[in-house]
């Protein structure tokens, strides 16, 4: 019994020690996994929690066996990250780099369109003024979230510069619908 006792204490200690690294290398990680790939953050999590609960069990050997493998997980948790933000920021400056050309096109055809429209004698059937003139506002609020947009792109900012250019995009697309008469082809804006 008491050599079972000694044994069993002998790997305590080094299952112990394997859960304190896996625990500092998440730390280590930083915040960026939680951001880019919580997935795989979630999944090195989980197996430390069955680790612990083997540990608490005092099923040493069988932390002993899984540690190393979940140790290296934890340990690529922030290259992963890194690799993944990269891919991010890449993909966020290419739309960028469209939208800061695509979406002032965009809005200058819409607001031509609005100028032919309101210089007609007759607007298209079940087009007011008064739908006019509040389309126009809302052309005048695409034109006042663009000049955010590019601000926040200026910046460095880009999440926030695409995302709001997005929002002027799907604007501009309801206010053309409006500034086009039925049948009359507008410009793509995809």
């Amino acid at each position: 019994m008491l050599t079972a006792t000694a044994c069993e204490s002998r790997r305590q200690a080094p299952a112990e020690r394997a859960i304190a690294e896996i625990e500092a290398a998440l730390t280590a990680a930083g915040t960026a996994p939680a951001k880019y790939i919580p997935g795989e953050l979630a999944a090195v999590r989980a197996d430390l929690d069955g680790l612990e609960r083997d540990h608490d069990a005092r099923r040493y050997d069988a932390v002993l066996a899984r540690a190393p493998a979940i140790l290296a997980a934890a340990r690529a948790l922030a290259p992963a990250a890194a690799a993944r933000a990269a891919e991010l920021d890449r993909t966020l400056r290419g739309e960028w780099a469209t939208l800061i050309d695509a979406v002032p096109a965009e809005l200058t055809a819409v607001a031509e369109r609005f100028d032919r429209l309101a210089a007609r004698r007759k607007l298209p059937p079940g087009v007011s003024r008064d739908d006019v003139q509040a389309a126009k506002g809302r052309l005048r609020d695409a034109l006042a979230l663009w000049d955010r947009a590019r601000q926040e792109g200026e910046a460095g900012r880009l999440p926030e510069a695409v995302t709001l250019a997005r929002e002027v995009r799907a604007m501009g697309r309801t206010v053309d619908v409006l500034s086009s008469p039925p049948g009359a082809a507008t410009a793509p804006v995809e």
